[in-house]
């Protein structure tokens, strides 16, 4: 995958298949809780999806969500959904009807825990590349937190930046 825009990543998304490990209202992380200005350990909306291509697992999203948006989230076949969208914040945009205009990441290098190991299919403390995206309306209102968790056996990330 090469990223350079919001729609490079939607478009990207649509060339996987996605299974959902989890939705629904959880204690919220402290990671995740700093960015939702809500105290850690409070019930958020969270949707925790794998991504595979040719039946091999890549990717771990693990997403929380404000208050609101959790709400609505909470109220929709989040499965029948994806299947038409495939993108976890495109479900959002449709349930809230306001386009994300802006992903802030930050990528890292980490080792994957048991479980990021067993959902995608590498050993506990394997290498992993670990993104944090934040999502925002063009209003400023962020409208998702994600962590996602990207083997790296058979699988890189590349970026394409250019000057304006």
């Amino acid at each position: 995958w090469a990223l350079g825009s919001v729609e490079g990543l939607i478009h990207a998304s649509q060339h996987s298949e996605v299974s959902i490990i989890r939705h629904g209202f959880v204690a919220t992380p402290k990671w995740a809780a700093s960015y939702l200005e809500t105290a850690s350990g409070q019930r958020t909306f969270n949707i925790q999806v794998v991504r595979s291509q040719r039946d091999k697992p890549f990717l771990l999203t693990d997403a929380y969500y404000p208050q609101d948006v959790g709400e609505r989230l909470a109220t929709i076949d989040i499965a029948r959904h994806l299947k038409s969208n495939h993108f976890v914040i495109g479900v959002v945009e449709q349930i809230t009807r306001t386009k994300v205009s802006e992903i802030r990441q930050t990528i890292a290098a980490a080792s994957a825990s048991e479980q990021v190991g067993r959902l995608l299919g590498v050993r506990t403390r394997s290498p992993i590349l670990l993104i944090t995206r934040l999502s925002y309306a063009s209003n400023g209102r962020l409208l998702q937190v994600a962590r996602s968790h990207y083997q790296t056996n058979d699988f890189s990330y590349s970026l394409h930046l250019k000057r304006d």
